[in-house]
């Protein structure tokens, strides 16, 4: 999703009953200086990407994400 551009540091927590994980990116292209710009687009493709990688591994995946998260109004 990123190309060969942005850094990602991808961690997971082992230590609770809620496996998960976080990712670190570096906003800054390495390459060519140019800024990552997240979208909503962006965050449902990289969810999308994500559930795909669990369905294949065999974990868990949330099927009604109506209700996760905040909303934009609250999150700024």
């Amino acid at each position: 999703m990123l190309g060969d551009y942005f850094q990602v540091i991808v961690t997971t927590h082992l230590n609770t009953d809620n496996i998960h994980n976080h990712f670190l990116l570096n906003s800054t292209s390495f390459v060519d200086g140019k800024r990552y710009c997240n979208t909503y687009n962006d965050i449902q493709r990289m969810r999308n990407i994500l559930d795909e990688i669990c369905k294949e591994n065999i974990f868990s995946v949330i099927n009604n994400k109506q209700n996760t998260g905040v909303s934009k109004a609250s999150y700024f």
